[in-house]
């Protein structure tokens, strides 16, 4: 008579747990017997990014803002027009009087200062979309981050993050992770 033995296996889990907020910074996660740290920043950087990105939704202003472009405004305002469009951004132009008149603007970014935020990116001259995002993000993150004081609320960030990240296939979470040694502080227990 033969026994067979079934070996259990421990299902391989690749989830990340958040364990701690660090110092209202980054948030402490473990994958397995591994730890690594996440800056909030970062995230929410990233959150934005991908909520302008991913299928921005515009929304028509009550309002709209007209712009009377210089001659060197206009000359930007015509190589960056699509990003603006990219993001959700619906202007109407008139190329004879260098003017534009912003209709719709995505919904992330109906709070925020529109005429200064459009002023400033025309003052500036970018190659491509990553560049101009970096410099729009730069302009709202006085205003458009504050600041997670709770580990809920910085679960949930890295929830509706993680939930944007599923959407595309260019940037993963994993790559604004940073590991954490616990080598050199386990050596100093033994001592």
């Amino acid at each position: 008579m033969q026994t067979s033995v079934t070996e259990v296996k421990k299902p391989h889990t690749n989830f990340l747990h958040a364990l701690a907020l660090i110092q209202h910074e980054a948030l402490l996660l473990q994958q397995e017997q591994r730890f690594y740290l996440l800056s909030l920043a970062r995230l929410q950087q990233l959150k934005q990014t991908l909520n302008l990105t991913l299928a921005p939704t515009s929304q028509p202003l009550l309002i709209p803002i007209i712009f009377r472009l210089s001659d060197a405004q206009w000359q930007v305002w015509l190589q960056q027009k699509a990003f603006f469009e990219q993001i959700g951004f619906v202007f109407m132009e008139e190329a004879a009087q260098h003017k534009i008149t912003l209709q719709k603007v995505s919904a992330h970014l109906r709070q925020q200062n529109l005429q200064h935020m459009i002023v400033s990116l025309l003052n500036q001259s970018f190659e491509n979309l990553p560049e101009f995002l970096t410099a729009l993000l730069a302009l709202l993150a006085p205003l458009a981050s504050p600041p997670i004081t709770v580990l809920a609320d910085a679960v949930n960030l890295l929830t509706e993050t993680e939930q944007l990240l599923a959407k595309q296939q260019q940037i993963r979470l994993l790559d604004l992770l940073v590991e954490i040694d616990w080598q050199p502080y386990l050596t100093q227990l033994t001592r």
